[in-house]
């Protein structure tokens, strides 16, 4: 008996070394730093979803004075700085891996995104100012078609309910970890959660092109997303690369 429990456990190991022992692909990468959402608490599930109806409605109704403070500066940035657009349509990515803890990793991403770049400065060289996206939740793919379908359920992106995923910045600063020109901080809002992140970006200027490029790891649990499936071999913790680039017209 003691002699077929070795056997049987030795050849576990040998399964797990042949199907890949679990690398975690975030090791040594920049950890997103996560918060309540800058303006107010964050947002979850069903209250998130009806905070963007309610939205929706007030902007089609037109009703006067909809618009917060911040987004009345974000305004006022966009008229007096270039504004850049960018979109998975002109070569931009946004991508991520996800991982077991015994049976490798998988990479995937987003087919359909736009956003842009607000770019200031009253002399000397454009200094980056804001940073927008917009992200089609069922866009999403993976490496494999039954993962690709498991990731729209209820189990992770819930795409139907939420559709859309978005981030705006609320504060850039220069200098990051790994050798970032930039660090950036804003809201987050993904799978009816909105949360504030600070992340690591490399960012160059030239003219009226920007590229901006990013390696960071985020927890899918704090965006609720707590599947981990049987005997919790997935991951919550996902590597994101960003890699955008954007043209403006001035």
């Amino acid at each position: 008996m003691s002699r077929r429990l070795g056997i049987g456990i030795a050849g576990m190991l040998v399964l797990g070394w042949a199907v890949g022992c679990g690398e975690d692909p975030t090791v040594n990468k920049p950890v997103a730093k996560t918060g309540p959402a800058a303006g107010g608490a964050a947002q979850g599930g069903r209250e998130a979803s009806k905070a963007e109806e309610s939205r929706s409605d007030a902007s089609a109704a037109g009703a006067l004075g909809s618009e917060s403070e911040a987004e009345a500066a974000a305004v006022d940035r966009a008229q007096t700085g270039l504004v850049v657009p960018f979109s998975s349509e002109n070569g931009s990515t946004i991508g991520f891996v996800g991982s077991k803890k015994i049976g490798g990793s998988h990479e995937g991403g987003f087919r359909t995104f736009s956003g842009s770049f607000v770019l200031g400065g009253n002399s000397g060289e454009p200094t980056l100012e804001r940073v927008t996206a917009e992200i089609d939740t069922r866009s999403i793919w993976s490496d494999d078609e039954k993962l690709t379908a498991h990731l729209k359920n209820q189990d992770f992106f819930e795409v139907d309910t939420y559709p859309t995923a978005r981030f705006e910045t609320t504060e850039i600063v220069p200098g990051g970890e790994n050798g970032a020109t930039h660090t950036l901080t804003g809201n987050l809002t993904l799978h009816g959660v909105t949360r504030s992140i600070s992340i690591p970006a490399t960012v160059e200027i030239s003219g009226n092109r920007v590229t901006l490029t990013s390696e960071f790891v985020l927890n899918k649990e704090e965006f609720g997303m707590t599947f981990t499936g049987p005997g919790g071999v997935i991951r919550h913790e996902v590597l994101v690369k960003l890699n955008v680039r954007g043209e403006g017209s001035g």
